[in-house]
């Protein structure tokens, strides 16, 4: 699988993710962001790379502020989130090591 089809790959369930949890605006920039990869747009890398970047945007999502009995259930859902947040952005890192 060469790295565009690996990012697109990461993006879709990027996506799925969003949208199983509500995330409804990322979860259709993500899907605009495979038809725009598919197209050719490099410029989507550039966006995606600052939306998905450690301390950046995606920092927003993660759950900072709860009730101690819900810790468990809460680190659950950010260790998701982070495990599909790496996935997508080390796809991003090969693509841009690819095209560069």
């Amino acid at each position: 699988m060469n790295e565009v089809e690996e990012l697109t790959k990461a993006l879709d369930v990027a996506a799925k993710y969003f949208d199983s949890r509500g995330f409804l605006v990322w979860s259709s920039d993500a899907r605009e962001s495979i038809v725009r990869i598919n197209s050719g747009d490099l410029e989507a890398i550039n966006h995606l790379c600052l939306k998905y970047a450690p301390t950046c945007e995606v920092e927003e999502l993660f759950i900072t502020e709860y009730e101690q009995e819900n810790e468990s259930n809460i680190v659950e859902l950010n260790e998701a989130l982070a495990k599909v947040i790496n996935s997508t952005y080390t796809a991003l890192e090969r693509v841009q090591s690819a095209i560069t």
